[in-house]
């Protein structure tokens, strides 16, 4: 009885998981679309395979608004960086009323560097971390004011003198929660 318990909540952990990952492309037309994605070694191109489909064909990003691969922390979704006038496809890393982007900005062979962004809902995006020297000062003061109108957050961030990564995504997800008890 017991071996059938253990085997019954490790199948529903799974089924759970795969759920949370389920992978789909939703186009600018609005059709959402779901399908198994993959990467190309060679060319670096992202592949789309529906259950009607025999072979992974091209995804054409021109005509897709949002899309979830398994390997990202969440949906890749177009949003326009700072600097530019024509949207791209960013990774949504955290939702909430402050949300988390990251893009790997490519500038040639030794100029690419991975940036995050913040944006309050539909909000324009402000650069807060990059792997890139130079520019910290602006990124911090960027982040500064995305949670400045929550201010137990921003003072809990500031003493804490950590302006890691998992520093910035544990402020958000707090700033999200402060967010939500004192609308």
């Amino acid at each position: 009885m017991r071996t059938i318990l253990i085997f019954a909540t490790l199948f529903l952990v799974t089924q759970v998981s795969f759920a949370q990952t389920q992978e789909y492309i939703i186009t600018k037309k609005n059709d959402t679309i779901k399908c198994k994605i993959k990467e190309t070694m060679i060319s670096l191109k992202m592949m789309y395979k529906t259950d009607k489909m025999e072979d992974y064909a091209p995804m054409v990003l021109d005509s897709i608004y949002e899309y979830r691969y398994r390997k990202h922390k969440g949906p890749d979704t177009r949003r326009v960086l700072p600097g530019d006038s024509t949207a791209t496809l960013v990774e949504w890393q955290i939702r909430g009323a402050l949300n988390l982007y990251g893009y790997f900005v490519f500038r040639g062979n030794f100029n690419s560097y991975y940036a995050y962004y913040v944006a309050k809902g539909n909000g324009p995006l402000f650069e807060i971390k990059a792997n890139e020297i130079g520019g910290r000062k602006q990124r911090m003061e960027n982040f500064y004011n995305a949670i400045t109108d929550a201010p137990e957050v921003l003072a809990q961030f500031k003493a804490a003198d950590d302006y890691s990564q998992d520093k910035i995504r544990e402020t958000i997800i707090a700033y999200n929660k402060y967010k939500e008890e004192h609308p």
